[in-house]
């Protein structure tokens, strides 16, 4: 064995390269290699249905456990529940599954773990809830809301409410017991219940720490009041919302007409456009550096739901998906953004026959109000060659395009005669092609794209290798 794989620090950063699978491989080579391994196998643990355990399966489950865990069904085949567990002092995150289990097999476990804390260093804890879900008593989630937790996800599914706020509840009462959350997910199938609404507020007002929010909810729901709970959190940096397609979140523009998220820096909205176009407007500007937004529903060209972009003058990240065409009006007001560095524009379904273009004015524009441009994705708009000569004439900073290429056979000849010679731009290193109907030979527009980009390593076809792209 390679004397790197005695140095711990090195070893272990291979090894964090590795997916679940290949960690528990290397964990069966030998001894040294075990103990390198161990703690990242250990580090994220999903425990599936664990609340099926009863006191009679107990060597055999964690028998079972140990063997998907550490690959080794020899070793373990006679380790008792505690040993089996011993490792779980290297656990950071582990995902618990609850569901189709009833109240005393929860009972029957808690007398069989390990005495507290099962978990010393867990830091994020992930409830996955079914219906039919135990009812969870105060001591049953002693094992995993401990004072080192600082991440909560839940993701409660259609059926199991009473669940989800029982965990919501415990979490606000724990706030006197030490938990200090830094992050806080919630996904809710069910929809608007406005008892699970009040709950996430009291916890964001328990939680005052919260640098993370991410709430998801399968059905209309009222956001305004989980916004202006939101707007307490002096810390919070990334704020994360989605509602369905005819959903506006209970917001519009007469509901809230003052900014009060004023410490966000990222920005992830889903939903319908009205309910985007309220919220962009809740958003203090000043230290927003990233905003995705998926727009649900038909777009209308002229309803500027995205006129508010021109106030977040520091922002470096702009993605903007729809269900059909994005207007490019939508765009524009992204103009005043100068400092932007990435450019990520596209559709989920064509609402129109036909391509779009920009004229090369439109590209004028776009250059010097973007200097700093490196990334930028138009799955909206049609290039041809020429308009990519444009594109690099002008974008001196661009490292990675993707862009729809079209060329008629006309146009093909035309070009391949006249051969308009660009300054050779040396920023480019991946061009990614969407899609493409031209009539010339990809190879020979590659090897033409080479001489604008000199540091082009390779042409993409939909983000794979393509041979036909190749020289």
């Amino acid at each position: 064995m390679h004397e790197l794989w005695t140095i711990p620090e090195l070893a272990q950063q291979i090894i964090k390269l590795l997916g679940d699978r290949d960690r528990r491989s290397v964990a069966q080579v030998c001894r040294t290699l075990w103990l390198q391994a161990l703690p990242l196998v250990w580090e994220d643990i999903s425990f599936k249905d664990i609340v099926r355990l009863s006191p009679d399966h107990a060597t055999k489950a964690s028998a079972e456990s140990h063997t998907q865990l550490l690959g080794s069904d020899q070793a373990s085949r006679d380790v008792g529940w505690e040993r089996a567990l011993l490792h779980t002092l290297h656990t950071a995150r582990t995902t618990v599954v609850l569901g189709g289990c009833s109240l005393p097999l929860v009972h029957e476990l808690l007398s069989n773990l390990p005495p507290p804390p099962l978990f010393p260093a867990l830091r994020a804890a992930f409830f996955v809830l079914y219906p039919g879900a135990w009812l969870p008593i105060p001591e049953s989630l002693d094992v995993f809301l401990t004072p080192t937790v600082s991440e909560v996800f839940i993701d409660a599914h259609l059926g199991c409410g009473d669940f989800g706020k029982a965990i919501l509840v415990e979490i606000v009462n724990r706030k006197a017991q030490g938990l200090q959350l830094s992050s806080f997910r919630f996904t809710n199938s069910f929809g608007d219940e406005p008892e699970v609404i009040s709950l996430i507020s009291d916890v964001l007002r328990a939680h005052r720490g919260i640098q993370t929010l991410d709430l998801k909810f399968g059905q209309d729901v009222d956001f305004r009041r989980l916004i202006e709970s939101a707007a307490q959190l002096p810390d919070l940096q990334h704020l994360c919302l989605t509602t369905p397609n005819n959903s506006i979140g209970g917001l519009g523009a007469h509901n809230i007409a003052q900014e009060l998220l004023l410490q966000v820096e990222t920005l992830d909205i889903t939903g319908h456009a009205t309910m985007v176009k309220a919220i962009l407007a809740l958003v203090g500007p000043a230290k927003v550096k990233r905003i995705s937004v998926k727009m649900r529903g038909y777009v209308a060209p002229s309803a500027n739901h995205l006129g508010s972009l021109n106030r977040f003058i520091n922002l470096r990240e702009l993605q903007i998906i729809s269900d059909w065409e994005v207007p490019w009006p939508e765009v524009r007001p992204a103009l005043e953004c100068k400092k932007l560095e990435s450019l990520l524009v596209s559709c989920e379904r064509r609402w129109t026959d036909g391509d779009r273009t920009l004229p090369e004015t439109e590209l004028e524009v776009m250059s010097e109000a973007w200097p700093h441009l490196q990334e930028m994705l138009l799955g909206e708009i049609t290039f041809d060659l020429e308009k990519l000569g444009a594109i690099a004439s002008r974008f001196r900073n661009l490292k990675k395009l993707s862009v729809n290429l079209r060329m008629t056979a006309d146009a093909a000849l035309d070009y391949a005669q006249s051969q308009k010679k660009i300054i050779p731009n040396e920023s480019l290193e991946e061009l990614v092609v969407l899609s493409s109907a031209v009539w010339l030979e990809p190879k020979l527009i590659a090897a033409t794209l080479r001489t604008w980009w000199p540091r082009l390593a390779e042409v993409k076809e939909n983000n794979s290798r393509s041979d036909v792209w190749s020289e």
